[in-house]
C-alpha cells in the first residue's frame, strides 16, 4: 500500500470515528477584542480604526502553524513566495517592505533589513493576530507605511502543557513526509509564571517534474524556542496588582535547501550544487507593563535586542560555502505609552502618547574573499507621538494623531492621521457604523537598499545598493460602511493609496555582459480599489465569512500596473461544528490575472508578462475530532483540486502564480493537561 493511500485511509477512519458522536451543544467563539489600532484594548466593533482579528479559535479551526498559514484566507492580502523559498505578504496591493509585522507591539527584523519572512514565525503560543489595513506611520512609525500585522502571545491564567504532532504527506513531488511538532507550557509560582514554547518543522523538498530533474520547492528545518518569565506586581509608588513585568528571549534557526543542476567545470568534472539559506535569530524582550505613573497616567515600557544573521547563496561540492556571502543585522528599539482619561468639552478624551528610540546595523562580508561588502552600517530613529480618542455624544468619535521623527540620517519628518467613526443607524438589532481614515506614510530606505550588494557575477547579474535613495511618502484613505446583526455582519470598504518616490530595483545597464541592477526611487505610485466582507453566523454552530477585493495599481510615471497583484480575488472561511467534538472547515481562495510586468520580445517591441493561467484557486479541508478535554484529533486535505504551476516556467515569458507544493494530506495530534 502506497504512502498517499494509507494516509487517505487515515483520514477517512478519523471522519467516520468522528461522525460517531452526535450530541451537546459547541460555541464558535470569536475573540473581539483589539489592541493594535490605538494602542487602546477595545471591542473590535467599538474600535474607529478598521482592524481584522484571527482568534485563536479561527488559528485552530485553520491548523496554522506559521503566519504564512494564517494570513492567506484574509481579504485584501496576499501571500507570496520569495526568490529564497520563504514567504511575504502584500497587503491592499502595497508590497511587503511596507508592512511592519509585530509580536506583542515591537517589530520583527530580516537578515537584509526589508520584508519579513512569514515562514519563520511560528504560532506556538499565539493568542490571536491583529491586521490593520493602510497606514499605520502615525502610530507606529515608518515601516508601518502599507499595513501593520501584531502577533498577540498568550497570556495564559492557568497551568497548562500542550503537545501537538503532525505528520503529511504531499501526492505528488516528493517521497519525503512533512512534520510539524510544537510544545507549550506554562507553570505559576507565587507572583511568577514560566512559560516554555517549542515548534519544528520539517518540510521537503518539491519536484514537479520528474523527467527534468528540476527542484521548484526547498526544504526548510526550522527550529524555534521561546522562555517566558513574567512577574505580576503588588500596588506600589507606580504599580497596581495588575502590573506586570515581562521577560521573553527567544531563539530560531531556519535552513532552506534547494538542489539546482549539475555544475560542470572543464578539467574537474561534474558537481552537485544547491541553493541554500541558513538563518538563526536571537531576541531579548523586557518591560513592564500596565504601570500607574500618578504624572504620566497608566502606561507601559518595551524594549527589544534582536540579532540576525543569514548566510545565503549557491553551494557546490567544489567550492563549499566560498560562492555565498554572510548578513548581520541588529536591532536594538526602546518604547513607551502612557494613557489618560479625561472629560472635556463634552467628550470623553483618552489622550496617549509615547516615544520610541530605534538603532539598526547591518554587516555584509562575501565568503570567498572575504571582502567586507557592507561594513558596519547603522541608522537609529528618535521618535514621539501623540494621538487623542475623542469620544462625542452625537459627533461620533476621532481620533487625530501625529508622529514625530529625527532620522540619523535623513533628518525630521512628521506624520499625520486622522480616524472618525459613527454610529449612523440602529433598527431592530441592525447596527451600521461608518469609519473614515487618513493616514500619511512616510519611510527611511533600509540599510540593504542603500548599501546591499549582490554579486552573482556567476549568474549574470549585481545588485548594487544606492546611498543617494529618498524616503518614501503615501497618503491613505479609507472609507469602511459596516452593518452587524448579532454576530452576523456585512462590511464593504474603499481604499486609496498613493505612494511618492517608491524604491524598486532598476537596470542600469550591463558591464562585462554582467547585468547591472540598482534601487532607484522611481516616481509615483497608487493601488485603489474596495473590498467586501461578509460574516454570517446565525448560530453558535456556523460561521462563514466571505471577501471579494477589487485592486487597480498603476505606476503613475509609466502608466502601467504594479506586478505580482491580482486583479480580483475571493477568500472564503467555512466553519461547521457538528456538536462540541466534531468541526469541519473550509476554506478557499480565487484570484484572477496577477500580472508580472513588461519585456522586449526579440524584435524590440514591449510585451506584457501575463499568468499562464487567469484564475487560480486553493481549497483546503480541515476537521478535528475532540475525544475528551486531554485529546483532539486533526485532519486536513490542503490544495484540494491539486492545482501546482507549471513545470519548466520560463519567466522571461510567463509567471505562474499556483502553488509548488501539491495535495497536501495530514494528521494531527493535540494533548492538553
Amino acid at each position: 500500500m502506497s504512502r498517499t493511500t494509507h494516509t487517505l485511509n487515515l483520514v477517512a477512519g478519523l471522519l467516520t470515528l468522528s461522525a460517531m458522536n452526535v450530541q451537546a451543544d459547541s460555541l464558535i467563539e470569536l475573540d473581539h477584542q483589539v489592541i493594535t489600532s490605538t494602542g487602546l484594548i477595545s471591542e473590535v466593533d467599538d474600535s474607529a480604526i478598521r482592524t481584522e482579528v484571527i482568534s485563536a479559535q479561527q488559528l485552530e479551526f485553520m491548523q496554522a502553524k506559521v503566519l504564512t498559514d494564517a494570513l492567506q484566507y484574509s481579504t485584501g492580502l496576499k501571500v507570496h513566495k520569495t526568490v529564497k523559498q520563504g514567504s511575504k505578504i502584500s497587503i491592499q496591493g502595497i508590497d511587503a517592505n511596507y508592512i511592519l509585522v509585530l509580536k506583542d507591539g515591537l517589530p520583527f527584523i530580516s537578515p537584509t533589513g526589508s520584508e519579513t519572512d512569514l515562514s519563520q514565525i511560528s504560532l506556538a503560543g499565539i493568542e490571536r493576530i491583529e491586521i490593520i489595513k493602510g497606514s499605520g506611520s502615525a502610530l507606529y512609525g515608518s515601516s508601518a507605511m502599507g499595513g501593520v500585522i501584531n502577533l498577540i502571545s498568550r497570556e495564559s491564567d492557568i497551568n497548562i502543557l500542550e503537545l501537538d504532532i503532525v505528520q503529511g504527506q504531499h501526492e505528488t513531488g516528493t517521497t519525503d513526509s512533512l512534520q510539524e511538532h510544537s510544545l507549550y507550557a506554562s507553570q505559576q509560582w507565587g507572583n511568577q509564571r514560566f512559560s516554555l514554547l517549542g515548534f519544528q518543522k520539517l518540510s521537503p523538498e518539491i519536484m514537479l517534474d520528474k523527467d527534468s530533474g528540476k527542484v521548484d520547492g526547498a526544504s526548510q528545518t526550522l527550529q524555534n524556542v521561546e522562555l517566558r518569565l513574567d512577574h505580576y506586581h503588588r500596588a506600589g509608588w507606580i504599580t497596581t496588582n495588575q502590573s506586570q513585568s515581562y521577560m521573553r528571549f527567544n531563539y530560531l534557526l531556519d535552513e532552506k535547501n534547494q538542489r539546482l543542476g549539475t555544475l560542470i567545470i572543464p578539467g574537474q568534472g561534474e558537481f552537485e550544487q544547491e541553493y541554500n539559506t541558513d538563518s538563526k535569530k536571537m531576541s531579548l524582550d523586557l518591560g513592564v507593563r500596565r504601570l500607574d505613573a500618578h504624572l504620566l497616567g497608566q502606561g507601559s515600557i518595551i524594549s527589544r535586542y534582536e540579532h540576525y544573521e543569514e548566510q545565503s547563496g549557491n553551494r557546490d561540492e567544489l567550492s563549499e560555502d566560498n560562492k555565498q556571502r554572510k548578513v548581520e543585522t541588529q536591532l536594538f528599539k526602546i518604547e513607551s505609552q502612557f494613557n489618560n482619561q479625561f472629560q472635556a468639552f463634552s467628550s470623553q478624551n483618552i489622550l496617549s502618547y509615547g516615544t520610541s528610540l530605534q538603532r539598526n546595523t547591518m554587516d555584509q562580508v562575501k565568503i570567498e574573499t572575504g571582502d567586507e561588502e557592507v561594513d558596519d552600517k547603522s541608522t537609529s530613529t528618535l521618535e514621539a507621538y501623540i494621538q487623542n480618542d475623542i469620544i462625542t455624544a452625537n459627533l461620533g468619535e476621532f481620533v487625530p494623531g501625529l508622529r514625530v521623527q529625527e532620522d540619523s540620517d535623513f533628518g525630521f519628518h512628521s506624520n499625520l492621521k486622522m480616524n472618525w467613526m459613527k454610529e449612523v443607524g440602529s433598527f431592530n438589532d441592525y447596527h451600521s457604523k461608518l469609519r473614515l481614515s487618513y493616514g500619511q506614510g512616510y519611510r527611511t530606505p533600509d540599510l540593504k537598499q542603500r548599501f546591499y550588494l549582490f554579486d552573482h557575477s556567476n549568474l549574470g547579474y549585481i545588485i548594487i545598493g544606492n546611498e543617494s535613495l529618498q524616503p518614501e511618502e503615501s497618503h491613505n484613505l479609507n472609507a469602511t460602511f459596516t452593518v452587524r446583526h448579532h454576530d452576523s455582519r456585512f462590511e464593504v470598504s474603499a481604499f486609496r493609496n498613493q505612494y511618492k518616490n517608491k524604491i524598486e530595483t532598476t537596470s542600469i545597464g550591463a558591464v562585462n555582459q554582467i547585468q547591472q541592477f540598482e534601487y532607484t526611487n522611481v516616481g509615483r505610485a497608487i493601488t485603489q480599489g474596495a473590498d467586501l466582507s461578509l460574516i454570517i453566523q446565525p448560530s453558535a454552530q456556523l460561521y462563514w465569512q466571505q471577501g471579494l477585493m477589487y485592486l487597480e495599481t498603476e505606476n503613475l510615471d509609466t502608466g502601467e500596473r504594479l506586478e505580482r497583484q491580482p486583479l480580483w480575488g475571493y477568500k472564503t472561511q467555512f466553519n461547521y461544528s457538528y456538536n462540541q467534538y466534531l468541526v469541519f472547515s473550509l476554506y478557499g481562495s480565487l484570484e484572477r490575472d496577477s500580472y508580472k510586468g513588461t519585456d522586449e520580445d526579440e524584435n524590440g517591441n514591449e510585451t506584457q508578462i501575463l499568468t499562464t493561467k487567469d484564475l487560480i484557486q486553493i481549497w483546503d479541508l480541515k476537521t478535528s475530532y475532540r475525544i475528551n478535554n486531554n485529546i483532539k484529533l486533526n485532519a486536513s486535505i490542503d490544495n484540494l483540486l491539486n492545482d501546482t504551476r507549471n513545470s519548466g516556467l520560463n519567466p522571461e515569458i510567463e509567471i505562474d502564480d499556483r502553488p509548488i507544493e501539491s495535495r497536501l494530506l495530514s494528521l494531527g495530534l493535540n494533548l492538553t493537561f
